[in-house]
């Protein structure tokens, strides 16, 4: 059920959302946009399967701590 909610969700962002984002946008932006709309709905899909998504909680605080010590 969730992985349906998901596919839907992500359907209705790009009927709606995306149509008008990439409309006027540069390339650049519409790679990124793509992009990241890509990577969250790849890991939706693999959270409603029940496959552990790791956080990136501490990557981002090691990278944090390696710029500012």
């Amino acid at each position: 059920m969730l992985t349906v909610m998901v596919i839907a969700l992500f359907g209705l962002i790009v009927a709606v959302d995306a149509r008008k984002t990439l409309k006027g946008a540069g390339t650049k932006d519409k790679v990124v946009y793509l992009t990241l709309l890509g990577i969250s709905f790849c890991v939706l899909i693999l959270y409603s399967f029940d496959v552990p998504v790791p956080s990136p909680a501490d990557p981002i605080k090691d990278a944090i701590d390696a710029l500012f010590g």
